[in-house]
Order: structure tokens, then sequence, then C-alpha cells
């Protein structure tokens, strides 16, 4: 027997009987649980709605059982609702409906007590004081409103068709109490909720959407769950996902993030649209599912989202613009239906020209005071175009490290407005200076005053810094560059620990981080290579020709790929 799933009004479950299983926990919702399903099915009978929309709980997860159904998951919802329907007893009784039945397997005195709440026994025990409080508070919540609202709220839970409040139905096949306590603990350990993807995948699979003998019926499941899986596990590979999506949506599937692209489910930054309502996308499916019949085509619509996708993934050009492209912002969603009917050649005059108007400016004038964002696009995009102009190189750029590892803007050569102020950091930075630092007479210099206590120190730090910067500046003086030709990518770990470091101290840092395996942008690891420097008379400084020469690889670069 297949596991089924429905969206049921609440009226569809007046007339069962719920048994809750001994290895359920007693009810445990709060008071603000209770006001908050109030307000939000008060807000819900209020709102501007479509003729069908509904208002949707969570799942409930039932397995068949001689009484009714047994509850996997959904108690606390169930038993909530039940507590409202007996406060709005009396109009319930004046419409000839009842309330659905809650019968328990160990707990006898507390299905009981919920046919008869008696508040003054709610202190006899954890169960009680719950069920009392969770009444108090819709006595209190329909006290605080108009006399109407108790109708209103009653049509709105048990209409049988249109605007109501439906259930995500979930009903697994008779299950011994082994199998339906390790169904229980995945649902709860961690609260850990069906996915929409899950919930998606049972509507998928329903035999009841093949045509054909049962055998045929059985082999084209068996072969959408294994393109399912061969595509849930393509995209547990972390670099194919972090070139598509940016970490901001956490999924158990990762599957979902189609099925969030296809309903509308994500904003053009990328974010979850209906984040409150946890199930949107399932809904969508659902309700996809009873307008179109044609399960071929929709799976056939979710297998061109993947197609698509892993086509991006795999092209080389493709891979760098528009992995690019989704780093900075520009929804998925768009690129893919705006190219999708473009020839190869097309797609990319497509992709540039969406480039160039990421970058609709002046590169030579950016300065890292009034242009941040932009220059992190400039830097981002001189990476990638560094790799595609070399048509002998195989290598990608790693969108996954650069997204996790946090990398930004920052100053090759320190910059005079970035000297540490608070005194920790001061010692950080004077001791990264003596780990590295082959300068005799500065490093004895630097020692002295971490070693000597502040209040007996004759230099102030100030002075030591700008002393040290100047060493390893080309004027023999702390210069304060900010503009493209001293910046450059560097993580959030370097930033932090050698961001106000002079030149020679972030080059040792970055070649170690590069010889350790750690992901270094190219032309971060250009940079303090003196790739670009037309001359290399030392390597202790970022003097004006290295920045001249820098500051002309990037604009060329740019401005040839974008031909402004």
């Amino acid at each position: 027997m297949e596991s089924k799933i429905a969206l049921k009004s609440i009226s569809e479950l007046l007339n069962e009987t719920f048994f809750i299983p001994s290895f359920q926990r007693g009810y445990r919702w709060t008071s603000e649980e209770v006001k908050d399903l109030l307000d939000d099915l008060l807000e819900f009978y209020y709102k501007d709605k479509f003729k069908e929309e509904f208002y949707c709980l969570q799942p409930v997860v039932v397995t068949p059982s001689k009484l009714g159904y047994s509850v996997i998951d959904g108690q606390q919802r169930l038993t909530t609702i039940f507590i409202i329907l007996t406060f709005l007893g009396d109009l319930l009784s004046i419409l000839e409906k009842k309330k659905f039945t809650l019968e328990f397997e160990t707990r006898k005195d507390s299905e009981l007590f919920l046919q008869k709440i008696d508040k003054e026994k709610g202190n006899n025990n954890i169960d009680y004081f719950h069920i009392c409080q969770a009444l108090q508070t819709v006595e209190k919540w329909f006290a605080s409103k108009d006399g109407s609202v108790r109708l209103n709220i009653l049509n709105t839970l048990i209409n049988e068709s249109g605007n109501n409040v439906q259930v995500i139905w979930y009903e697994v096949p008779n299950t011994n109490q082994n199998e339906a306590i390790e169904i229980f603990t995945r649902l709860n350990m961690g609260k850990i909720p069906l996915s929409n993807a899950e919930l998606i995948k049972a509507l998928f699979l329903r035999r009841g959407n093949f045509e054909g003998e049962e055998e045929t019926k059985r082999l084209r499941q068996l072969e959408i769950a294994g393109e399912w899986d061969r595509m849930e596990y393509a995209l547990r590979d972390d670099e194919f996902w972090y070139f598509l999506n940016d970490g901001k949506n956490k999924y158990d599937n990762r599957i979902e993030l189609i099925f969030d692209l296809m309903s509308d489910n994500i904003t053009s930054q990328g974010e979850i649209k209906n984040i409150d309502d946890k199930h949107f996308t399932f809904r969508y499916f659902n309700n996809l599912f009873t307008i179109e019949s044609d399960i071929e085509s929709i799976w056939k619509d979710i297998k061109q989202y993947y197609q698509t996708f892993r086509q991006w993934f795999e092209n080389h050009r493709y891979y760098h613009l528009v992995g690019y492209l989704i780093t900075v912002g520009v929804s998925i969603q768009e690129i893919k239906t705006e190219t999708e009917s473009l020839s190869k050649i097309e797609l990319v005059a497509w992709l540039k020209d969406k480039i160039r108007k990421q970058i609709n400016c002046t590169i030579e004038d950016l300065t890292y005071h009034d242009d941040k964002p932009l220059l992190r696009k400039v830097l981002l995009l001189f990476n990638i175009l560094t790799i595609l102009n070399n048509k002998k190189t195989n290598s990608r750029f790693q969108f996954g490290r650069y997204k996790n590892d946090n990398w930004d803007i920052e100053h090759i050569h320190a910059a005079q407005s970035e000297m540490p102020e608070a005194s920790n950091h001061q010692t950080e930075w004077l001791e990264e200076f003596v780990r590295f630092s082959s300068n005799e007479a500065q490093v004895t210099k630097a020692r002295k005053y971490l070693n000597t206590p502040s209040k007996n120190r004759e230099t102030k730090f100030e002075d030591l810094y700008r002393e040290i910067v100047s060493a390893y500046s080309e004027s023999g003086k702390p210069e304060d560059i900010n503009d493209l030709s001293n910046l450059t990518l560097l993580d959030a770990g370097t930033n932090r620990g050698f961001k106000n470091a002079i030149f020679p101290i972030k080059r040792k840092s970055i070649i170690n981080k590069d010889i350790n395996g750690t992901f270094v942008p190219i032309c971060t690891k250009n940079v303090f290579l003196k790739y670009y420097s037309p001359e290399i008379g030392q390597m202790s400084f970022w003097g004006k020709d290295d920045r001249d020469a820098y500051k002309k690889n990037v604009v060329d670069t740019l401005t040839t790929f974008l031909n402004i």
C-alpha cells in the first residue's frame, strides 16, 4: 500500500476518530501559539480572497487503525482545533455538526478531561494545565472581539468548500508501532518537519497518476523515483549547488530549489517570498496536479529546469558568466526565463549585456569608501575574465568557496585610515608584524612595545604604526590610497588578521594559504606575486608602478569584454 497525500478541510475530519498512541507526549501548545492561530484565522477571514483560497495548516501525518486513524504527527494542531470547537460548541450544535473524536492509548484521563474541561483541575497534572491554559486563551481572545467573530471563525473552520481551513493530509501505509515511532522520531527530533520536496514527491508517486497495468504503473513510479534521486544527488555536489545558490535558503532536499522557482516563491534577491507560509510550494503543486492531470508534462518541466542548470554548469563559458550574474544578485529565474529560447550565440550576448548593466560606471573612478559594492562586482568579474581569457586552462572559479569564505574588498597595501584603534587589535597587528617581518630593527621596537606595560610605554602605537608603514611605502611616508589600483579581494579570515598589514606580510599570508590548499582568487594571487608589474625591483611594498600596471590590466580586461 502506498502513501496518500491530499488537502482535507476540517469539515472532512469532523466525523473521524483520531487515536493518540502511547509514544506521543501530552498536549503542550502555549498561549502564544493558540493566540497566533486564532489571529491568523481572523486575518484570513477578513482578507480579500479569491474564490477557492483557503488557510492551510501544517501536515497531519496519520496511519489507518481499527479505530480510524493513528496520529503520528499533528496531535498538537488537532487538539487545539478540538479545544476551539469545544468553546464554539453551542454554535456547532445549531449547525448540527459534531467534533471529531480524540482517543488516547494511555492518557485516558486526558481523553475524558478534553471532553469536559474543568479549569479547577488545571493544576492536577501537566496535561490538564496546558489544556486549561489553551481554553482560557481561546475564551479571552473571543471576549476581546466583536460578537460576530465567533460565527465567522466557526464558518472559516468548518466550511465544506470555498474559503475554509485545510490540512495537508499525509497518510502512510498501515504500520506497526515501531515503524510509527521511527516516523514520529524523524519528524520531531530536532523539529524536522515534512519538507515541501517530500510532500511533492508523494504527489508524484501516487499510483493513481499513472495509466496502464499495475506493472506498468510500478515501473513508471520507479523511473521517476530514480530520476528524482539522481537530480537530488547531483545537487548535493557543493560546487554545483553554490554555483546556483548563495546559501541564503537552507534546504534539507536541494531539489526543492527547483520547486520554489517553478512556483514563483523566490524573490529577485534569491530569498523565499512566502516566508510565513511554509507549504506554499506544496500547495502550488497540489493545485497544479488538480488542474493539469498530465503528470508527464509536469515532470518534464521539472527535468527541463534541472537540465538547463546542468548545461550551464558543465559549459565552461556559461558556468562563469551565469555564475557571476547569480553571485552579484541577478535572479536565476530571470536568467532561465529570458534565455531559454535563445541560441548559443544569443545566450552569450544576453549574458554579456546583463553583466554590462551590472557595471554601468567609469571603472577608473571607483573608490573604496564610496563604491565598495561596485568594486566587489568589478574585481569578481576581473577574476572570472582572467580565467576565461586563458584558452588553455580548464580551471573554474570556485563560487562556493568565494561565497562561503566571505571574500570582500581590501587594500593591497595598508591604508593610513585603517590603523587599528582598539588596543587588542593593535597588539594583534604588532604580533603579526613580528611573526613575518625580516626588518630586525623594527621587530626589536615592536617587541619592546609589546613587552612593556601600557602605562610605562614611551612610544604611542600611532607613531610606531606610521613608522612601520612608512618603511614599506614607496614615498617613505604613510599613504592612503583608496582607488582601484590598491584594492583586491581578500577573504574574511585574512581581512581580520591582515587587513592593516604591510604588503610583505599580506604576501606571505596569501602564499601560505595557497600552499596549504586554501582557495585564493587567481587575481589576488597574481597581485601578491606582482604578476602585473612591469619590473620587480623589490617585494617590500606596492609602489606606484605596481599600482598603475595593475589598474591598467583591470580596466583593459573589463572594457575589452564589455565593449565600453
